[in-house]
């Protein structure tokens, strides 16, 4: 294992990717359910 040497610079990228995505799957759930809830009928109606 001479050759198999863990350099953090090549990490960082990767990294990051995943936390912007994980960010942007954050915030498009968060939108989703935030138009459920400005749809959804008070029990008191019944839509």
């Amino acid at each position: 294992m001479n050759g198999a040497e863990l350099k953090p610079q090549k990490v960082t990228k990767p990294i990051s990717l995943l936390a912007a995505l994980l960010a942007g799957l954050v915030l498009v759930n968060g939108a989703f359910l935030g138009a459920a809830v400005s749809l959804v009928c008070p029990v008191s109606e019944w839509c």
